[in-house]
């Protein structure tokens, strides 16, 4: 949850939040003098600490944002591959940047000399 600052004064001072709410939870805040609200381990909790205080040991107090980030939307983009057709051109899109023809970029990678025949394990 992202709260913003104007929704943590309101909650702070025990108002509903309202745009009205929002300019008196702002002004009695201002007649507090050098005090900000932040929060330490949850946005849900608000307090007031000493400006100062916040500045010295920003990893405990954290600010709010004034406005809260927009909400993002995932969405999974799920490919259904239906055809031969389909997938045999997934599968060119997806390996086109091999040459597996030209020995000189793949040579490394591949084996020069067939692997030796397995020996069974003889068990004592």
């Amino acid at each position: 949850m992202n709260c913003s600052r104007d929704f943590a004064l309101c909650v702070l001072f025990g108002m509903e939040f309202t745009p009205d709410n929002v300019i008196k939870a702002n002004s009695k805040l201002e007649s507090y003098g050098d005090l900000e609200v932040c929060y330490d381990s949850s946005e849900r909790n608000p307090m007031l600490v000493p400006k100062n205080r916040i500045n010295y040991d920003p990893f405990t107090y954290k600010r709010y944002l004034s406005t809260p980030p927009p909400k993002t939307i995932e969405t999974e983009n799920n490919i259904l591959l239906t055809s031969d057709s389909q997938l045999s051109q997934f599968v060119n899109v997806i390996f086109s940047h091999l040459n597996l023809d030209n020995n000189e970029n793949c040579g490394s990678c591949l084996p020069q000399s067939p692997l030796p025949p397995l020996r069974p394990r003889m068990w004592l």
